[in-house]
């Protein structure tokens, strides 16, 4: 072995001992010291207040945000959730998936999902998805409403602000449903 190699050894064997020597004998002391003085004990009380106000904190903020996401989709779900409820109760539902079943074959869907398409493009996908929950569809059925949505949903909305970016909102609307009978059709050929 070089003897350099050695004298660098132990070198580092010297420089680790001379740190450990300074911590011992200088700095531990002073820790030891400065942790009881009442600056930081008062910092350590601050440090342990502010970790449960943050956990508090976040709590309340996680609890207030899933409140008002549960109102939001409540307005939205409890009230279709009812009306597909009384229209299947009243043979409604029946009569219009017997109206729209010839329309709908085309797409692959029951006559009943002209509901959820009406809905997904006039409220939003929620009320769509509430429908989607009280209607026996396939994945398949399933999979050709959700794309034709990814198109077409919250006309009403979405068009008010596409308008407001100086697009034409008979143009928008157009596309967009166009789009969305399309891209059923083509599903319900390739599914």
């Amino acid at each position: 072995m070089h003897p350099s190699c050695v004298n660098s050894k132990s070198d580092n064997k010297n420089k680790k001992q001379i740190k450990k020597n300074l911590y011992n004998k200088i700095i531990q002391p002073i820790e030891e010291k400065f942790k009881t003085t009442e600056l930081y004990k008062k910092a350590d009380r601050l440090i342990q207040k502010g970790r449960k106000n943050r956990v508090t904190n976040t709590l309340i903020n996680g609890g207030a945000s899933g409140l008002k996401t549960l109102w939001m989709l409540g307005k939205i779900v409890i009230p279709v959730q009812f009306i597909i409820t009384i229209l299947d109760h009243a043979s409604i539902l029946n009569l219009i998936s017997n109206l729209f079943s010839p329309v709908m074959q085309y797409l692959g869907l029951p006559g009943e999902a002209a509901i959820v398409l009406v809905l997904g493009n006039t409220i939003n996908l929620f009320a769509a998805m509430t429908a989607i929950a009280n209607i026996a569809l396939t994945s398949k059925q399933i999979t050709i409403i959700a794309v034709m949505l990814s198109f077409s949903h919250s006309l009403f909305m979405e068009t008010a602000v596409a308008k407001k970016t100086g697009l034409s909102a008979v143009i928008v609307v157009l596309i967009r449903f166009t789009l969305a009978i399309i891209s059923g059709i083509v599903l319900n050929l390739v599914l």
